[in-house]
């Protein structure tokens, strides 16, 4: 056990007590809807709006089950000169397994964000966007969950453009910044680096965490392989992340593969 701004957290593993690697099947379900609607004629104003569930489940990792639903509303604007410009709300909230065996895991999650973004077309089908995204996050269920409760402001700048007829390559950069009563901030690209301020590994060592990730994403129309598929698009996303950290407990390495289909609808 060890004391963080007053709580007691058990390490190295919340569960189990040990340091013994953990091999799990982790099976999540997801559902999601979303749209725009047209608001005027010229048809260059439309309002953006999305829901969507998620239930997460997982054998042996039990702070793994989780509950999750969000619903979001945005306004887009089209101008001439081939700017786009929207912003929006959303709001989620994210139900956990906040008890194992009488000892207290994890806490729920009620989240509020607020959004902006603007992109314009460059040369040589190239397409610049900006986003700015300001959120709190309210925990609750969970003794001492008001500690981490927070604000964060995230920047991102992407840029991409069509290679293939089927492939679009994009690159991105971004940057955030969290604060809360446990003052932990973070910088990200593809890589990211924490050192936590207050959580000890022992009397003497502070917990460093140092995180990979690699992600590739390939979508197709479904018309592409046969007739009856046609206003259907296939997706494929790839995600393969390693964090090495001097707490054993937090090494994780894991591969995830997401496969989607969607189709748009004219309202």
């Amino acid at each position: 056990m060890t004391t963080v701004g007053g709580l007691e957290l058990p390490l190295p593993d919340p569960v189990n007590q040990k340091f013994d690697p953990i091999s799990d099947r982790v099976t999540e379900g997801l559902i999601s809807f979303s749209g725009k609607q047209v608001l005027n004629e010229q048809r260059d104003v439309k309002a953006k709006f999305g829901f969507s569930g998620k239930l997460k489940e997982a054998a042996d990792t039990v702070n793994a089950d989780q509950k999750y639903v969000a619903g979001n509303f945005g306004i887009e604007k089209q101008f001439t000169n081939g700017v786009m410009s929207e912003g929006g709300i959303s709001k989620s909230d994210l139900n956990r397994v906040n008890q194992h065996k009488a000892r207290n895991m994890n806490s729920d999650i009620s989240a509020t964000k607020y959004h902006t973004r603007a992109a314009m077309q460059l040369p040589y089908q190239m397409r610049l966007s900006y986003q700015f995204e300001f959120a709190k996050n309210d925990h609750r269920n969970r003794s001492g969950a008001d500690l981490s409760d927070s604000r964060s402001r995230t920047s991102k700048l992407s840029l991409g453009r069509p290679a293939h007829k089927n492939v679009y390559l994009r690159g991105s950069l971004s940057h955030g910044r969290t604060s809360s009563d446990l003052k932990t901030s973070v910088a990200s690209a593809t890589y990211r680096q924490s050192k936590y301020k207050r959580q000890y590994v022992d009397d003497n060592t502070r917990r460093r965490d140092k995180t990979w990730l690699l992600s590739l994403g390939y979508s197709i129309d479904g018309g592409e392989l046969t007739p009856e598929l046609d206003k259907i698009r296939f997706g494929l996303d790839v995600t393969h992340a390693r964090t090495k950290s001097n707490q054993a407990s937090a090494e994780i390495h894991s591969k995830t593969y997401m496969l989607s289909a969607s189709r748009s609808f004219d309202l």
